[in-house]
């Protein structure tokens, strides 16, 4: 999967700067992370969002026909250079 990374602790990052339209997304989280990252909106911070400590992953899905956007999913943690890898499926 593609690897995302918090550039700088409680800075929040998208998963994409394009706006890639997917069916379901899986986010993991890397084992050597040493602080829990969250995941949410743009304003998701360091302690608000949905949890995704080291080593875990989540599952999302679109609803029906939705779908989600990767550029308005964002990653954040409070330490400098955490890492998650994403997948997602497409529309087409």
């Amino acid at each position: 999967g593609s690897p995302v990374r918090v550039v700088t602790g409680g800075t929040a990052v998208p998963l994409s700067s394009a706006s890639l339209a997917a069916r379901a997304l899986v986010l993991e989280s890397d084992s050597s992370n040493t602080s829990d990252m969250y995941v949410g909106g743009p304003t998701v911070s360091m302690t608000d969002g949905m949890l995704l400590s080291a080593g875990a992953q989540i599952s999302l899905d679109a609803p029906g026909a939705d779908f989600i956007t990767l550029s308005g999913i964002y990653i954040n943690s409070s330490q400098t250079n955490a890492r998650t890898r994403f997948h997602y499926w497409s529309l087409a």
